[in-house]
């Protein structure tokens, strides 16, 4: 569908960074890869490109855009380009300093890296954007937890919906 609106629409730089993100997140879905790091590879770099090409036009028509720099810092990222990654998610809360998909992710590559404090200071900043987010609340818990803040993050957890369990966890 975001391959059809851009097509309609070309110079629209939102969904030319919404499909850059979809196209990203095609390479974690299980169902796509039959288990085998051949296929993995293949739909890797089948997609990875497309999703890089889309976030650069989103970049080139909108410079202003938060989520241009988002998408491209999330393809840099999983292609291990962190350094790269860290100055792109940078970039894009420098434009956006609420937007909480990179405050997300971002905290997520700080916690990966063992810059825990940094990690544990960004979930605060989500954690006062959007206190009800499952994952949010999880991930913000974990990191805290490997901090040494173990009664933050117990008290973290505690404030999960019923039922949420393993979805709120994804570093």
């Amino acid at each position: 569908l975001l391959e059809q609106v851009v097509m309609r629409n070309p110079d629209y730089a939102p969904a030319w960074a919404l499909l850059a993100h979809a196209y990203r997140i095609t390479t974690n879905s299980p169902s796509l890869v039959n288990g085998s790091v051949e296929e993995l590879r293949r739909v890797v770099n089948e997609v990875l490109p497309k999703a890089e090409m889309a976030a650069q036009r989103a970049n080139q028509l909108d410079p202003n855009l938060s989520d241009g720099y988002f998408a491209l810092g999330e393809i840099n990222d999983a292609r291990g380009r962190l350094l790269l990654a860290e100055d792109l998610y940078s970039k894009a809360l420098g434009v956006d300093p609420g937007n909480t998909d990179v405050l997300y992710t971002y905290s997520a590559l700080l916690a990966r890296v063992g810059r825990i404090k940094e990690a544990v200071a960004m979930k605060e900043r989500l954690k006062v954007l959007e206190p009800f987010v499952p994952v949010f609340i999880g991930n913000g818990a974990l990191v805290s937890w490997v901090n040494g803040q173990t009664d933050a993050a117990i008290a973290m957890l505690k404030t999960l919906p019923e039922g949420s369990g393993q979805r709120a966890f994804s570093l």
